[in-house]
């Protein structure tokens, strides 16, 4: 032990140098003490020369050894102080740090070591634990060995902690000499289990986004063809004859096309974009309405608990589209039962804050949580990460389609709120929906009224619309009404086709056209040379809000849309443009 605390004192360079400037100190020490011999010959009796030698060689030593004492005190001191500010950084670390031999042995570790790997200081330091880094990252050892030319380098491993799991870690090596010339090797330890949870939380979200702006794409497409087939459809029903075999036909034609738009909006509230109406509602007034219609959707063989006190905050959202999202859950819910035949519905006010577990998915501020619980079958992770995909479904063939939890996801996501999933296979799942609070008021939205009769008339209508088979039908739908119709593709060709002098009385236009001019930009040039025009937006996306004729923001007419639905919108636009002018 000595011997290795002097080795290591006399390789320290500031040692060293204290030790060469003592040596110079003697030797001028020396130089003015003896180099005056001569001059003592001269004044001192012989016989008190040797007493003069001896008090000069006594002085000589004590110098000498003064000198010494204190050089190598203070060069002592700055290794201590510079040793004690090295093992404070070594075990500060929040990284693990290994010193190791060149044949493997391992001289130093620091604390963080033990909670990266999983095993104490004291199983991983001296030869009789030699062999054990190999157990631990047999492939970090043997990169090391493999690197040409011992250089440094970085690079991510899977290492086995002592408990057996598998842990992703970060390790940089750099090797370093001895003043001896002994080599040894640094590692450093980052553990990357937490970065990577948070980076693949990332890539799930930016995998949804993507998904959800494929389906609302999708959405919109469809609709366009289900704006052709519901719309020439109704047509039909109002030209066959009663009873007839043609009136059957198109009635289930017209039937396909109602579940095909409902499964449309279906993915529009998986991508954010399905038609909210939201409303303060009491979350446990609506609950309890609810439990008889989902008593009987689970059955009599299932307990349905309900747990919702009375101070349970209100919620701000779409009330039909919450009642949904509840439904959805329960039937999933039952779907997964096996032994326990019971499902859990509860309410709770949640407050989540900067520091909460849901703060990257809520802002700070009240919620009302909603939790459905089974003691089902339970999810996987694999299962558990895809559970809000569209179209993805561990059910059985013919046994739903896929699109439950998405449209909840969908729904949460747009009011706001949040969707969160706790499951463990064989044990249950529970599945949270949260919804904000109200701040400021809000009402429930008024029941929209049944459609009056068809009306058609005999006014101009320009059709601005880009799809040719949409186009064809609003072509005819509108001629049969009575109205002179012409139809374009674009914004530009109705700019050429439409000149200052002709007469036109509505401009019924796509909200998103190609070609760089959108219905919205359209309405507006033609206005300056037709300002008495009405203008009637129509959009494949809902809750597009685009400038009315009275040149105030009104919804766009949503596709797919009913002739009688289109034929009233058309009627209000020109009514509101005549009793416009008729006042000014």
């Amino acid at each position: 032990m000595v011997d290795k605390q002097v080795k290591h004192i006399w390789g320290d360079v500031r040692f060293r140098t204290a030790l060469r400037i003592a040596l110079v100190f003697l030797l001028i020490s020396y130089i003015y003490l003896y180099g005056s011999d001569w001059v003592v010959g001269l004044i001192v009796p012989i016989e008190w020369q040797f007493v003069v030698n001896v008090s000069k060689g006594f002085v000589y030593v004590t110098i000498v050894a003064i000198g010494l004492v204190y050089f190598i005190n203070r060069a002592l001191n700055e290794t201590q102080a510079a040793e004690a500010q090295f093992r404070l950084l070594f075990e500060a670390s929040g990284d693990g740090i290994l010193v190791a031999k060149s044949d493997g042995e391992i001289e130093s570790a620091n604390q963080a070591i033990a909670v990266v790997t999983g095993w104490a200081r004291e199983e991983l330091v001296g030869p009789k634990n030699l062999g054990r880094l190999e157990t631990i990252a047999p492939e970090a050892i043997a990169a090391v060995k493999a690197h040409p030319g011992h250089k440094p380098f970085r690079q991510r491993f899977m290492i086995n902690k002592k408990s057996g799991e598998l842990l992703p870690v970060f390790i940089s090596v750099a090797e370093f000499s001895l003043p001896n010339g002994e080599l040894r090797t640094c590692s450093i330890w980052h553990d990357l289990s937490e970065t990577e949870k948070h980076e693949e939380k990332y890539r799930e979200g930016e995998r949804l986004r993507l998904v959800g702006h494929l389906s609302g794409g999708v959405a919109h497409d469809f609709n366009n063809l289900l704006t052709v087939i519901s719309g020439n459809t109704e047509i039909l029903l109002d030209l066959a004859e009663p009873e007839t075999p043609q009136q059957r036909a198109a009635n289930i034609i017209w039937m396909a096309s109602q579940q095909a738009a409902q499964l449309i909006r279906h993915l529009l509230a998986f991508a954010r974009r399905q038609s909210l109406e939201p409303a303060v509602f009491s979350v446990s007034q609506r609950l309890r309405e609810l439990m008889p219609l989902l008593s009987k959707a689970v059955g009599s063989h299932v307990e349905l608990d309900l747990r919702c006190e009375d101070n349970v905050w209100s919620a701000y959202a779409d009330v039909a589209q919450f009642e949904n999202a509840v439904l959805n859950l329960v039937l999933n819910a039952k779907d997964a039962l096996t032994d326990n035949p019971k499902i859990i519905v509860e309410a709770i006010n949640v407050i989540v804050g900067n520091r909460s577990e849901f703060e990257d998915a809520l802002v700070p501020g009240d919620y009302v949580a909603l939790s459905v619980t089974d003691y089902g079958t339970g999810m996987d992770s694999e299962v558990r990460t895809r559970a809000v995909e569209p179209f993805f479904s561990t059910k059985d063939a013919g046994h739903g389609i896929g699109l439950g939890l998405s449209t909840v996801f969908g729904f949460a996501k747009q009011s706001g709120g949040h969707l969160d999933i706790r499951s463990e296979q064989d044990v249950g799942t529970t599945v949270t929906i949260f919804l904000p609070r109200p701040v400021g008021g809000g009402s429930h939205s008024s029941n929209k009224p049944e459609a009056r009769e068809i009306v058609g008339g005999q006014e101009s209508i320009l059709v601005v619309e880009d799809d040719p088979l949409v186009r064809v039908f609003l072509d005819n739908a509108l001629s049969q009404l009575g109205y002179k119709v012409v139809s374009v593709g674009d914004g530009h060709e109705a700019m050429a086709l439409l000149g200052s002098s002709t007469s036109i009385d509505l401009l019924l236009a796509d909200v998103v056209l190609p070609w760089g001019m959108s219905g919205r930009e359209l309405a507006q040039k033609l206005k300056q040379t037709h300002p008495d025009m009405g203008v009637l937006f129509i959009s494949g996306f809902p809750d597009e809000q685009t400038t009315g004729a009275d040149g105030q923001q009104s919804p766009a007419l949503k596709k797919p849309f009913q002739v009688q639905d289109l034929a009233k919108r058309i009627r209000e636009t020109l009514e509101e443009g005549r009793n416009r002018r008729a006042t000014s």
